[in-house]
């Protein structure tokens, strides 16, 4: 290629006609070429152009989206390829345009956090949720749900506000844009807290736009998404931790038609001792239904090592946080020295860290949280690396069965990669007190409700009445 342009180069120059280079924006500035042109897959226009500086020419392919046009040209792209005259056996993809969908403006935002209670079977604590609720100048509403972590709800609710405040003059927002907007405060901020945040906006906005554009929210993010997604269930207890007793609840949920089991071994056990509970619940359950194991991260990597030949005879299908996350070369040797499917992500943000673990070769599942990884649109690059790479996605979902589960599962079916989608049993009962979630659960499968949007529905009178905070900010003055 680098020959061929060294011949075209100079020919276009005389002529006065730019060379624009397709795909690698990384060649067109290293050989001298006017611009690039990217596609969806391929680099984002923000990285693009920070590679050819700002005097290059860029220009995005758009298929037949008006939104993706608008969202290109608000970005600053040079022109964009959009639509198709007449079809084409070599670009399927270029259909019709679609209808032109905005958020014209923000014109509320509001907070709920739930108080912690026991779930109504006694097994363990439910934690603390944080709900959001956009209204549009039209009286559009989207629904957001952020991750939190214990005595963290405050701060991540005053991080919603604040940001939402920063936007609520803008016209014409999308999640793209709202995505772009907060990029550069992402960079002075990173943390847990306010990638949980910004989850939780982006969600709403989704939302909303699904509700606009009277699509569920995977037919936005895909052509022909997947009726359904394979379902786990996880067994944890913050209560009870007593062998028999988990393993028992393990059958249980099994009989309900839960596609796979997930459980603790070192939950206050040794290495031998979590060995026992897992053969103890597999021969209970049988070898039929997939047994996720779930380490917790444990402090010492040596625990890892030395229940994995422990555990090897039970088939566990996957190996989940063997060690913490972040430790992406320790998770790399574990998985080349146990031979076990490796689990990780669910406690981390943001696309460099995803990155470097697929970098690594650290994991055969991702397993991300849909309400703290950053956003839906981080989501899918993380599923689009890991696919390249012949990773598969498993999302995490340490949140209510309610909104988050629902953006979680209707990104499953939009992906070529999942796997299996997290459901906390114990957590059902409780949000179907003030929520519809929006899916059913039938045969260890989750199939969403196909409304608009997320699909889910709150009354807000019920969900009020179960909270520790709420909170309501007027943005249009």
């Amino acid at each position: 290629m680098r020959k061929i342009i060294e011949a075209v180069l100079p020919i276009t120059q005389d002529y006065g006609i730019p060379l624009i280079l397709n795909d690698d924006p990384v060649m067109a500035l290293e050989t001298g070429c006017d611009g690039v042109h990217i596609g969806q897959e391929d680099t984002d226009y923000i990285s693009t152009r920070k590679i050819v500086g700002r005097d290059a020419i860029v220009g995005v392919t758009c298929l037949g989206s008006i939104d993706l046009a608008m969202q290109a040209a608000e970005r600053g792209a040079d022109y964009v390829a959009f639509g198709a005259f007449f079809p084409s056996k070599t670009k399927n993809s270029a259909g019709k345009p679609k209808l032109d969908i905005k958020i014209e403006k923000l014109s509320k935002v509001e907070t709920w956090i739930t108080a912690a209670q026991p779930s109504d079977d006694g097994w363990s604590q439910i934690k603390p949720f944080i709900f959001i609720r956009l209204t549009t100048s039209e009286g559009i509403q989207g629904w957001g749900e952020a991750f939190t972590l214990p005595y963290r709800e405050l701060a991540v609710e005053t991080i919603i506000r604040n940001l939402v405040i920063a936007i609520a003059n803008e016209k014409n927002i999308s999640p793209y844009s709202f995505r772009d907007k907060i990029l550069d405060i992402a960079d002075k901020h990173r943390g847990i807290d306010f990638s949980a945040a910004t989850s939780a906006i982006e969600m709403a906005l989704w939302d909303i736009i699904g509700k606009l554009s009277k699509k569920p929210l995977s037919h936005l993010l895909c052509e022909n998404p997947n009726p359904s997604v394979p379902i786990y269930a996880t067994n944890w207890s913050s209560i009870e931790s007593e062998t028999k007793t988990v393993a028992r609840r393990a059958l249980n949920l099994v009989e309900q038609n839960f596609g796979g089991i997930k459980i603790y071994p070192l939950q206050n056990r040794t290495p031998n001792e979590g060995a026992s509970f897992v053969s103890y619940t597999r021969d209970l359950i049988g070898f039929e239904a997939p047994l996720m194991l779930d380490l917790a991260s444990p402090d010492n990597s040596n625990l890892s090592y030395e229940l994995a030949p422990l555990v090897a005879p039970s088939n566990p299908y996957w190996y989940e946080e063997p060690v913490d996350g972040e430790n992406t070369e320790e998770l790399s040797a574990i998985r080349a020295k146990t031979g076990l499917r490796i689990v990780t992500g669910e406690k981390q943000f943001g696309l460099p860290h995803f990155k470097k673990t697929l970098e690594a070769k650290a994991a055969d599942i991702l397993n991300p949280d849909i309400a703290a990884v950053g956003g839906i649109i981080d989501m899918m690059q993380i599923s689009k690396w890991s696919l390249e790479k012949n990773v598969k996605l498993s999302p995490h979902c340490w949140n209510s069965m309610s909104i988050a589960a629902a953006a979680m599962l209707h990104v499953c079916v939009s992906i070529k990669n999942s796997e299996m989608a997290e459901i906390f049993p114990e957590y059902l009962t409780f949000v179907k007190k003030f929520s519809e979630p929006g899916y059913k659960i039938d045969q260890g499968h989750a199939f969403l409700n196909n409304e608009p949007g997320l699909g889910v529905s709150l009354d807000t009178l019920l969900l009020q009445s179960i909270c520790s905070n709420y909170n309501e900010e007027i943005l249009e003055r």
